[in-house]
């Protein structure tokens, strides 16, 4: 529970907020200079950030505050799952007269807590950790609350409901050619937090980690290439998707930073060097975002896929195979036509790899059915199918998810 303005408010942040922060008169006069948007039902909505220009590598926290204009209190919700919202931060300890303990029901809310905000009052949330590409970004922030049936009143205080979008505010974030002793520390520092979580069991913790790690693709390149060689498989794997990304030009481009390519002689070491098919499925991955690449390098990357396609692992061999016909198709054809000559080759990707083919040559081999007798194709191929139809280049991507999917669903049988 944090205090702002007009009495006693309710902060609902995903960091932890200071009071002597709050309290100061710095993160009021924050929003002294906004353009503020008209209220919607009486309540309006702003962002702003501490300040508007910062270096690259510095984690902008954007803070936002709803403020109620009207004479009465308004309630504002934060959650729409009481155990992924502020109700899962928040344990209960209930007993009778007698000391036991007893658990209590909710009743006629779909919502387990709710932010009060008091007549002509407001609430402020902090948003932390924001890392935006070089460049001039401009940002605003939509909230959207509704439901099915009415919430009971809280004292008085309606549920607020509608959409309501902040003002837009300008954030310029600099480069910098060349950094201070300390601030290289405290990049690596920052670089190294984030590789600690691809341990995390969590995977949109590691895709998080990875959207930090990428707009610092200058500093931490070097340390993901170290990261290859780790003991740990987890921080292996994650650093090799990240670092196909970093040499993705539209990735880059997104993100505003340079695109990457020195790691690809580690990538092409690390796929001779992993044992496991799966790390090397997703050596094979990144190596399909260096394109255009100079004749030398290209031909590695060409002998690295052929030596993938004759991988006896059904999932590896496929993924190569239609990587192979994405970069290089002259050489990819012949190899792949060879293969097909098996049926049951390419599994349950036969049919997706005959499509690839079709696309790359205007000849029909053998689309129309089950990739073999007997097995059916499922609605997961039949949507990769027409992934396949709709653009060559979206296919390793999708295969790559079914693949770790059916690995993961292994595990927990």
């Amino acid at each position: 529970m944090v205090c702002g303005l007009g009495g006693p408010h309710f902060g609902a942040s995903p960091g932890p907020l200071s009071d002597a922060l709050l309290q100061s008169a710095s993160v009021e006069d924050m929003f002294a200079g906004i353009q503020s948007p008209p209220p919607q039902k009486g309540l309006v909505f702003e962002i702003a950030v501490p300040k508007q220009t910062c270096f690259f590598f510095e984690p902008v926290t954007v803070f936002a505050r709803f403020r109620n204009t009207t004479d009465s209190p308004i309630a504002l919700a934060f959650e729409t799952d009481g155990q992924k919202g502020i109700a899962s931060k928040m344990n209960w300890t209930c007993s009778s007269a007698d000391g036991k303990r007893v658990a209590f029901s909710v009743l006629g809310s779909i919502l387990e807590n709710v932010l009060l905000i008091p007549e002509h009052g407001a609430v402020y949330v902090a948003l932390p950790d924001k890392i935006f590409p070089i460049g001039r970004t401009e940002i605003s922030i939509e909230y959207s609350h509704s439901q099915g049936y009415a919430q009971p009143p809280l004292l008085g205080a309606e549920m607020w409901q509608g959409t309501i979008k902040s003002n837009t505010i300008v954030i310029t974030s600099e480069n910098k050619e060349t950094l201070t002793p300390e601030e290289q520390k405290q990049v690596t520092e920052k670089i190294w937090r984030h590789i600690e979580t691809f341990k995390s069991e969590d995977s949109m913790t590691s895709y998080f980690a990875q959207g930090h790690l990428i707009p610092l693709a200058k500093y931490s390149v070097p340390i993901l290439r170290e990261c290859l060689t780790s003991r740990d498989s987890r921080i292996r794997c994650h650093a090799i998707e990240t670092l196909g990304k970093i040499a993705n030009t539209e990735i880059t481009q997104k993100n505003g930073v340079e695109r990457d390519v020195s790691s690809l002689d580690d990538l092409i070491a690390a796929y001779d060097r992993e044992r496991d098919p799966q790390i090397k499925l997703m050596v094979v991955d990144a190596l399909a975002n260096f394109k255009g690449m100079p004749a030398e390098k290209h031909a590695r990357i060409v002998r690295t896929l052929l030596k993938a396609i004759d991988h006896p692992n059904t999932g590896l061999h496929s993924i190569a195979a239609a990587a192979l016909l994405q970069m290089s198709p002259e050489d990819g054809i012949p190899k792949v036509i060879d293969k097909m000559a098996d049926s049951t080759y390419f599994g349950d990707y036969q049919s997706n790899i005959a499509e690839l083919l079709k696309k790359q040559t205007g000849q029909d081999f053998g689309t129309a059915g089950p990739s073999r007798p007997g097995v059916a194709i499922t609605a997961k191929q039949a949507w990769t199918l027409a992934a396949l139809i709709g653009g060559v280049a979206v296919v390793i991507g999708v295969l790559v998810s079914i693949l770790l999917l059916r690995k993961r669903l292994s595990r927990m049988r």
